[in-house]
């Protein structure tokens, strides 16, 4: 256990299960001491049965991280998804059996990341059909296919309200043929650079990301947005007006 140059951000290095129960009743202490609250919390899942058995008193949390080796086991993962409110961002990057199933609405954080190609296979395109409130989703290697990511993005195009949905990265385990990326109802326009710059610049990540390759598609309230398809990858995302005079992602 040690501080962080800020002194209310507190690491609990819990890779050792012996620590949990210990490192769970420092926690409560500083807590209650510095008047802090729990903003990003990172668990090994390998070691998943004796977190679950410490004795923690919060269940909101901005960011949580579960990694890990093994496969998780469905209840666990289920506990998890419901034992704590996530506001900011969920990141999964351990196995997780094709078998699982929660209600999407416990999925409330901005960021959804299904990362490592073995956490996203029991996504399927009707489950991903009902996370259209998630700002940023990056799914790699799901059950869904194009086909569903294609219905996933028509279903946004075609909306009359104002949506959440920022930016939608997925992968495949095999490359597909552009021809297979049927957008002509989304009437699609190659890019122009009067009508928008070639790149958004990520600023969490430090990454320009070119998307001069990539189709816009106008929305009917005036919403912008670009599908670009590279071998087994494809991304969505939505121009804010910031983009769009060239300033940094938001």
């Amino acid at each position: 256990m040690f501080f962080d140059q800020d002194p209310t951000i507190i690491f609990l290095p819990m890779n050792l299960a012996f620590k949990i129960g210990r490192s769970a009743y420092y926690l409560e202490r500083l807590m209650k001491l510095f008047k802090c609250s729990i903003d990003y919390l990172d668990i090994n899942a390998d070691y998943l049965s004796d977190f679950i058995d410490a004795s923690f008193s919060f269940n909101e949390v901005k960011k949580l991280a579960i990694s890990g080796k093994k496969e998780i086991e469905n209840d666990k993962l289920k506990y998890l998804v419901e034992r704590f409110e996530v506001s900011e961002a969920f990141i999964l990057m351990c196995p997780v059996s094709n078998s699982f199933h929660c209600n999407p609405k416990l999925f409330d954080a901005k960021t959804l990341m299904l990362m490592g190609g073995k956490s996203a296979g029991w996504i399927t395109g009707n489950y991903l059909s009902q996370l259209g409130n998630i700002r940023i989703l990056h799914i790699d290697l799901p059950q869904f296919g194009m086909e569903d990511f294609v219905e996933f993005i028509t279903g946004w195009f075609q909306s009359i309200e104002k949506t959440n949905l920022k930016s939608f990265i997925t992968s495949f385990k095999n490359p597909f043929p552009p021809q297979n990326l049927v957008l002509d109802h989304l009437q699609p326009m190659p890019w122009d650079p009067e009508r928008r710059p070639a790149g958004v610049f990520f600023q969490n990540m430090n990454v320009l990301s070119d998307l001069s390759e990539g189709l816009d598609i106008l929305r009917s309230d005036g919403q912008l947005a670009t599908i670009l398809a590279d071998a087994n990858r494809v991304l969505f995302h939505v121009w804010s007006e910031r983009e769009m005079r060239g300033l940094p992602y938001e």
